[in-house]
């Protein structure tokens, strides 16, 4: 990003580095953020270069396992440091830290755990909220690092309780650094989502889809992931049964339609949820999705309908057709042929009427996909 590269096999960096380390140490814990996070980059780049080494097969300095043990307090430090409201900001300290945190930790692999979770253990119910984030965060900022799966798993398991309870915290930011840490958790180690957390995890993440944009974006981040490894959580359960899908799918249909559905891009990703949703139910929740067919053929129609004034106007009418010709494409995949062809003649009206105003890869992914499915109907 910022043109800094380090050569791993110069040997003067060896000297170098016992002059640099003190200094990126010290500035990181002072107040003046745009030095310390440039600070903070240079140990990421360090990492980068690291693991492009070992992808290479290549000796190398093994800077950061010497350094951590040194570096990481500092880094948690850091991981301390939000904007003083809790306000979102991509570019903050505290989100340098917690790349670095993760860089680190696919660096070091398990050799992390013992340098993070101490702090973890002892933060994560504090009562200072910045304390509590910063935990959550670095938790989650490690899980991808240790290779060492049943050792995680047991720790996975301890901290689940603790994980749902903080996604209804006070604090927004911790609401959606805990549902960011829960996706990590579903996508790395679904199996270790307990059956016995599995309720209070999903009513908390769908109240979650009513918060501001930023817990909602990654409260449907964990649902995504949680669906996509539908087969692996609770230890293959079967747990996205119609009761529970159902509910799902109506808080989701409320994020899209929300007027600060841009912001941190939740409309889309409710989208995509709602996607996964539909491509992993089950024949018993078939009803539930003929429904959502409904309503997303009654949207399309609105959508044809709207007159837009402004090419700003136009451009969010034709994204919204895309996304759902999208959910269609989906429906049309796992739905029988005699269910596709139910919705078939009013499905292709609509992608026909779009496709004249405007050609889009999405409506003709969609045609495809019902074209597949009813096989020689189509040709009526």
């Amino acid at each position: 990003m910022f043109g800094l590269k380090i050569h791993m096999k110069d040997t003067a960096c060896c000297t170098d580095m016992d002059a640099i380390f003190p200094m990126t140490v010290t500035t990181i814990a002072k107040d003046q953020e745009e030095a310390a996070k440039m600070a903070v980059y240079f140990w990421s780049v360090l990492c980068e270069q690291e693991l492009d080494l070992e992808d290479e097969r290549k000796p190398t300095y093994q800077y950061m396992a010497k350094a951590m043990p040194h570096l990481m307090p500092t880094l948690l430090g850091a991981l301390e440091k939000p904007n003083d409201d809790g306000e979102g900001d991509e570019n903050d300290l505290c989100d340098f830290a917690g790349a670095c945190i993760t860089l680190i930790a696919a660096t070091t692999k398990d050799s992390v755990v013992e340098h993070v979770l101490p702090y973890v253990s002892n933060h994560v119910q504090h009562s200072d909220w910045k304390k509590r984030d910063a935990a959550i965060s670095a938790f989650g900022c490690i899980l991808d690092g240790p290779q060492n799966e049943e050792k995680m798993g047991i720790i996975i398991d301890q901290a689940m309780g603790i994980l749902v309870t903080s996604l209804g915290d006070e604090n927004a930011r911790i609401k959606a650094d805990t549902a960011w840490t829960i996706s990590r958790i579903a996508q790395s180690y679904s199996v270790r989502i307990p059956a016995t957390q599995l309720m209070p995890l999903l009513e908390n993440l769908v109240k979650a889809l009513d918060e501001e944009p930023r817990v909602v974006n990654k409260a449907c981040s964990a649902l995504h992931a949680l669906a996509e490894n539908k087969s692996k959580v609770a230890r293959g359960q079967p747990w996205l049964t119609a009761n529970i899908l159902g509910p799902i799918i109506k808080a989701l249909l409320k994020v899209v339609e929300r007027d600060d559905g841009d912001e941190c891009n939740i409309r889309v990703t409710a989208y995509e949820t709602l996607n996964m949703l539909i491509e992993v139910h089950d024949e018993d929740s078939r009803p539930i999705i003929m429904e959502l067919c409904k309503w997303i053929l009654q949207r399309f129609d609105q959508s044809l309908a709207t007159n837009c004034l402004t090419d700003e106007d136009k451009q969010n009418n034709y994204e919204l057709r895309d996304m759902l010709a999208a959910s269609m494409n989906y429906i049309c995949r796992t739905c029988n042929q005699d269910q596709v062809k139910d919705f078939g003649d009013r499905l292709m009206q609509c992608l026909l009427h779009a496709l004249a105003q405007k050609t889009s890869a999405e409506i003709f992914l969609c045609i495809s996909a019902f074209a597949a499915e009813v096989e020689d109907s189509f040709e009526r």
